[in-house]
């Protein structure tokens, strides 16, 4: 599986005057044979993925080279990223507001008194940076499918 040849061959399916190689090429700032080299399994570096993905209209590419073949992001996304549709987010959001609620109401619990005590590092490290995390994911998918439109 390649990241840059599926992004550029799916843009290519849509229009294929507007992301021919060359153009995607200029609009990178790099050479056509360069591109081929990174649609050849070449890996490419962020900075050629972030514009590539600017100029395909592709922003969940970014977070897709980041789980997949970024190191630094591989080891913050063991189980990889997970893309997920519009119908799925919106079973997933019910459950994430009334989670988001809950924890926001345990921080303000925890740290109302201006102090920060061992127990309730612990407690926000077990209970509350997982849903965090369950969110996070949540809002992240939200606003690239947001972008998408």
């Amino acid at each position: 599986m390649n990241l840059i040849r599926d992004a550029i061959l799916k843009a290519q399916g849509k229009d294929k005057d507007t992301f021919s190689v060359r153009k995607i090429a200029e609009a990178c700032s790099t050479s056509e044979s360069t591109v081929y080299n990174y649609m050849s399994d070449r890996n490419a570096p962020p900075e050629f993925v972030v514009s590539l993905s600017a100029y395909l209209h592709d922003l969940n590419m970014r977070d897709r080279y980041c789980a997949q073949e970024c190191p630094i992001g591989r080891c913050k996304n063991p189980n990889g990223y997970c893309q997920r549709d519009l119908q799925t987010l919106g079973f997933m959001s019910g459950k994430a507001a009334d989670d988001m609620e809950k924890v926001f109401h345990e921080i303000y619990q925890m740290y109302a008194d201006g102090q920060r005590t061992t127990e309730e590092e612990l407690l926000f490290k077990e209970n509350t940076l997982p849903t965090l995390y369950k969110i996070y994911e949540i809002v992240r998918n939200l606003i690239n499918v947001g972008e998408e439109f």
